[in-house]
């Protein structure tokens, strides 16, 4: 279920995502290497636990949506700042039947604290993340984020950094 549920993920990606403008239109060659397989590397990093996991500024819903489908007993809230992005996600998520997504509209500022498990990718720059996680997250809270290969970062796996607040 969830190998079908990630292709029809991909399909939608490559069609209306890509349609939309939430990818460029160079990506759908590219889609599952660059993409998904990025986006399920996440999952290495999570704590366990039961607590919502948090992608902040999900464009067009990754690595969210491929974390809800790889752990669909965690619920993931998929947030942006852009109305556009928010319904592209809803729709998203009717379309594959993932019902552990909640989508909300809210700015990366507007987390004061209350998160425990943060993810990100392609938001900021990999040196403005402190502060975010230091803003948004609960003490002990986790961001796990992506670097980009050019990143230098000795705490990095898979171009994955994983940003505790203390």
């Amino acid at each position: 279920d969830q190998v079908a549920q990630l292709c029809r993920y991909q399909s939608w990606l490559s069609t209306e995502a890509s349609a939309a403008g939430a990818l460029g239109p160079q990506e759908a060659p590219r889609i599952i290497d660059r993409h998904l397989n990025d986006s399920l590397a996440y999952a290495r990093f999570l704590p366990r636990g039961s607590g919502p996991i948090f992608d902040l500024g999900s464009g067009a819903g990754l690595p969210g949506i491929p974390l809800a489908i790889a752990v669909p007993g965690r619920r993931i809230i998929l947030s942006d700042r852009s109305q556009r992005r928010i319904d592209l996600l809803e729709r998203a998520a009717r379309v594959l039947d993932l019902d552990n997504i909640e989508v909300i509209k809210r700015d990366l500022e507007s987390f004061a604290g209350e998160i425990d498990v943060a993810v990100a990718r392609a938001v900021l720059q990999p040196d403005q993340w402190p502060d975010v996680a230091k803003a948004a997250l609960n003490s002990g809270g986790i961001l796990i984020v992506a670097v980009g290969e050019a990143s230098q970062t000795p705490s990095s796996a898979d171009g994955l950094v994983v940003v505790r607040h203390d």
